[in-house]
């Protein structure tokens, strides 16, 4: 997951192309929806053994577990959301650009 000031300035790159961002974005967002979707899912997995007690080392744990499964599940083809959104988006991008010339 990229750090918001990272996303920020990567969008504001001028050799990045509309479509190369529109990937970037709709990744992001799948891999942010995924890690919601798994933030709860999670929490009754990642009780008892090593980290028994429930507090900060448990909740650290559990975080770090769910952002590496959000990103490891959004990439390639992830669930399919950010080629979704793409294909959408790309629509509209196409149609503004074409207005524009």
């Amino acid at each position: 997951m990229l750090d918001p000031s990272e996303w920020k300035s990567m969008l504001q790159m001028d050799h990045m192309s509309d479509s190369q961002k529109l990937e970037i974005t709709a990744t992001e967002f799948e891999s942010t929806l995924v890690r919601q979707f798994l933030k709860d899912a999670m929490k009754p997995v990642i009780q008892g053994g090593a980290i028994s007690e429930d507090g900060v080392a448990q909740d650290i744990y559990r975080g770090y577990f769910t952002d590496v499964l959000a990103q490891t599940l959004s990439k390639g083809e992830g669930i399919g959301i950010s080629s979704a959104l793409q294909s959408q988006l790309s629509t509209n991008l196409k149609t503004k650009e074409t207005d524009a010339s």
